[in-house]
């Protein structure tokens, strides 16, 4: 039954021989079988008209396929006429008008404009225009899976309506990738790299340090106040490619729930855009006991990160020796004119090699998967 639903599943994808070939080698095999089942009830002292009956088929098929078996052990032959290919100035037209209407065009509408070609072909031609458009226009895309709550953070500004209290123009965030717990979510005076470094130095105080901190390739982040900071408390950095946002999207989706929550905790006490830093604050913790990142069954954010196992001296070390030997391998991947590139191709390579280190440690996990185009047939009321 499964060769059958197989054979009969495979022929619909083609067109010609190819869709005949599968199924008259299942005749065939089906065929044998049968003189098979005869010749053992031929032993069994059956006659030839006891064993069609038994076999619900007339005895004088049963001779003709014996005939066949005999002649050329029942040799493929096709049916039908010989397939007629399309000519390939008519191919580029029928394609060609393809292009103008889309992939969704149906059939019926080619055939009334080439209504001297055969059915098969305008879908044959169709088939494989709509194949080479998928394959074009799929898009890969990764899904990232943290898996040690603690390892990696992210961290990025916000921009609130107004100036908190009236003097903090800005709000930093901080955010476990692994677990989802905010961190931070801080008002600030100035965007810059001393903000990021004080609120990190506070924070390695308070939980450790990471293995790695994310952040938004940000002129902010770029200073050597809290790049050294980083240094100083083992952290690699992990910036995102220029112009890139999405690539810390985690966080940009973090800022926008943060936002969510601050917003509401300002309206209900009456003054909504205009925020405290009582606001601010509250929202996080909101945010922290509601937010189910794994599910609506899952834990919250702030029990996963109650959960946490606290990073080892031995593996950070063990990370720290990944990173270096990852990078001297795609250095020499790439060549030493890497090294007479800026800084963007420099990064390029650190961040791959950093990107390597969390997965063959089993800090991170990535997914890819393709997403195809829906070819969606477009329907049209006639109008007169």
């Amino acid at each position: 039954m499964l060769t059958i639903w197989e054979t009969a599943r495979a022929g619909k994808k083609k067109r010609g021989s190819g869709k005949q070939i599968a199924r008259r080698a299942l005749e065939r095999q089906v065929r044998k079988r049968v003189l098979a089942v005869m010749n053992l009830l031929g032993r069994m002292g059956y006659t030839k008209e006891m064993a069609a009956t038994r076999l619900g088929l007339s005895v004088r098929t049963l001779k003709e396929w014996r005939t066949s078996w005999k002649k050329d052990r029942m040799k493929l032959h096709l049916r039908g006429r010989p397939l007629a290919e399309l000519r390939k100035d008519l191919k580029d037209r029928v394609v060609g008008m393809i292009d103008y209407f889309g992939p969704h065009v149906g059939v019926a509408t080619l055939r009334s404009i080439f209504p001297e070609r055969p059915r098969g072909e305008i879908r044959e031609v169709l088939r494989q225009y709509r194949r080479v458009y998928v394959r074009k226009n799929s898009i890969l895309v990764g899904e990232l899976r943290w898996l040690r709550p603690g390892a990696v953070w992210t961290t990025d500004f916000g921009y609130p309506p107004r100036p908190i209290d009236g003097e903090f123009n800005f709000t930093l965030m901080v955010r476990d990738l692994a677990s989802g717990k905010n961190l931070l979510w801080l008002p600030v005076v100035r965007r810059d790299a001393g903000a990021a470094r004080d609120a990190v130095r506070a924070l390695c105080i308070e939980h450790g340090p990471p293995l790695a901190m994310k952040e938004d390739n940000d002129g902010a982040f770029r200073g050597s106040a809290f790049e050294g900071e980083l240094g100083e408390w083992g952290v690699v950095m992990l910036p995102s490619p220029v112009e890139m946002p999405w690539y810390n999207g985690s966080c940009e989706a973090g800022i926008g729930s943060l936002k969510t929550y601050t917003h509401h905790e300002a309206a209900r006490h009456g003054r909504p855009g205009e925020w405290t830093c009582d606001d601010v604050e509250t929202a996080r913790f909101k945010a922290n006991g509601n937010a189910r990142p794994f599910g609506s069954r899952g834990p919250s954010s702030d029990e996963a990160w109650r959960k946490r196992r606290p990073l080892t001296e031995e593996e950070r070390e063990a990370f720290r020796m990944a990173v270096a030997r990852n990078v001297d391998e795609i250095r020499k991947e790439k060549g030493d004119a890497i090294e007479r590139r800026g800084w963007q191709e420099r990064a390029g390579i650190e961040r791959q090699a950093v990107v390597r280190a969390l997965v063959k440690l089993g800090y991170l996990e990535v997914r890819r998967r393709r997403i195809s185009p829906p070819i969606n047939s477009q329907k049209r009321a006639r109008i007169s």
